[in-house]
């Protein structure tokens, strides 16, 4: 017999938020970001509580159950993170926009659970009250024994050496950042960006490299075959690696695949890593301090014009869990302006100072021989403006723009990175170990706004007693890291 106290459960098991138990978040976090569930629980009972409700259903009260019961399905089967994503080309195909992927999982099932409860009446959500509770009980397993987590870490040593009057590297990889004498340059704001980027080599004695190039447009082939000084680039190439293991898949952290095979990081001893979410680095056992950014915590730095709020947090922290109704509200939110994503791609430009601070640590620590950063920047969804603030609004524009838009807006984001690394450099520069630091700063490929701008990239380095050079001739970035390396770097 289905009576008050049945609802009660039911209600209860379709808005429960088994996500907010995450051993991520803190435990003050877990009751704040608890408590908008809690009211929406008892607004809800309220509104329900005349008997009448409980014992017969009519077609109002089937809808309002069908939604709430389509919700739980969400929270529970999580549509965007197993039929969305792992779908994400065939869906970009036949919808015009990937967010009415996510519609449409939303109200198949809402229909579903309509019809289901419609016809079987009071018997169908028996089932679904069963299903939750296992569902339920198989989230909490997930995210207290066997979470998917971030991946940050510190190894403490026993024979720590001490860089300070050694040679040390820094390799900091950007991404999606077109060179010098690349089309992008040719729209507005590009001249500003070459002259800011003369500007930086000049005053920090740099090598600047103007023709550079990549031999792919595709990160993941780009880093393994860069990090392994690999000469040729080979067809079916990810499959190819995936099978044989130096590349795989990360079901563990939150990162798409990792590099585990890497030359480069072969011939160091103790390295400092700063990666994303795109492209792992922290399984080489030379890594001996990964940091990633983690969304779940708080972060003192951030630039101007982030909303930092706690809708900002809350909704891009349930978005994460894969959750398609939690996407739809995130980017409805973003759309009205009340929250940014804390999410990466974007949460490398809102949290761009966090990011290169952490690197400013590492290096200066004299703990590590190598420290190598990936920088989602100037990664589209694009996000500053002239002045370099963050504003959430342009990053909702960016398939709305023409390419001429685009290639200005590169050009801006280009020039802001160009203004951040230069403050990075006054930071660095000022400590005493300055002159035993080797730096090599370079893009994976180019903006990929059009094909023309696909392979160009942006490369400076320095290296001890160096001067400002500037080099015009066509070089891959393959072949000049490897040259870099076998020259100055590798014993």
């Amino acid at each position: 017999m289905i009576n008050r106290e049945f609802y009660k459960i039911y209600l209860f098991l379709c808005l429960f938020p088994s996500w907010i138990f995450t051993k991520s978040l803190v435990f003050i976090d877990k009751i704040i970001y608890f408590i908008p569930y809690a009211i929406t629980y008892f607004l809800l009972f309220y509104y329900f509580k005349n008997d009448s409700f409980f014992t017969k259903l009519n077609n109002l009260k089937i809808f309002v159950l069908s939604i709430l019961t389509s919700f739980g399905l969400d929270q529970n089967i999580l549509f965007n993170l197993n039929f969305v994503k792992p779908n994400w080309g065939f869906f970009q195909e036949i919808f015009p926009n990937i967010y009415f992927a996510d519609l449409f999982f939303i109200l198949f099932f809402f229909i579903v659970s309509f019809l289901t409860i419609y016809f079987s009446k009071k018997k169908m959500l028996k089932f679904y009250t069963t299903f939750f509770a296992i569902f339920l009980f198989f989230n909490f397993y997930n995210l207290l024994i066997n979470p998917k987590m971030i991946l940050n870490f510190d190894k403490k040593i026993s024979n720590e050496i001490d860089y300070s009057s050694k040679d040390k590297t820094l390799v900091i990889l950007l991404d999606e950042m077109s060179g010098i004498n690349s089309v992008a340059s040719n729209y507005d704001y590009g001249d500003k960006f070459i002259k800011k980027t003369r500007e930086l080599a000049i005053n920090k004695n740099l090598n600047l490299y103007n023709n550079s190039f990549s031999l792919s447009s595709d990160t993941l082939t780009i880093m393994f075959n860069t990090l392994n000084f690999t000469k040729n680039f080979e067809d079916d190439f990810i499959t190819k690696k995936l099978i044989e293991g130096d590349i795989v898949r990360d079901n563990q952290y939150l990162v798409e695949f990792d590099i585990v095979k890497n030359s480069l990081f072969d011939s160091f001893q103790n390295i400092s890593v700063i990666q994303n979410i795109q492209v792992g680095y922290c399984l080489h056992p030379n890594v001996r301090t990964c940091y990633q950014f983690d969304p779940y915590k708080k972060h003192n730095f951030y630039l101007k014009g982030y909303k930092n709020n706690f809708l900002s947090k809350f909704i891009s922290l349930w978005k994460l869990q894969g959750s398609s109704i939690a996407k739809l509200i995130w980017r409805s939110f973003r759309h009205i302006n009340l929250i940014d994503s804390i999410l990466e791609p974007d949460a490398h430009k809102i949290f761009l100072t966090t990011l290169l601070n952490e690197i400013e640590i590492n290096i200066l620590s004299n703990k590590y021989d190598l420290t190598f950063a990936h920088l989602m920047v100037p990664h589209i969804p694009y996000g500053l403006n002239e002045n370099c603030d963050y504003e959430g609004k342009r990053a909702l524009s960016n398939r709305k723009m023409t390419n001429k838009e685009k290639f200005i807006q590169h050009n801006i984001e280009r020039v802001c990175v160009i203004n951040f690394l230069e403050t990075f450099f006054d930071k660095i520069e000022k400590n005493k170990n300055y002159k035993d630091i080797n730096i090599i700063i370079l893009s994976d490929h180019g903006s990929r706004i059009t094909a023309e701008d696909s392979y160009s990239t942006f490369v400076v380095t320095k290296f001890k007693n160096s001067r400002f050079s500037e080099n015009n001739k066509k070089v891959s970035i393959q072949s000049l890291f490897r040259e870099l390396f076998s020259k100055n770097l590798i014993n």
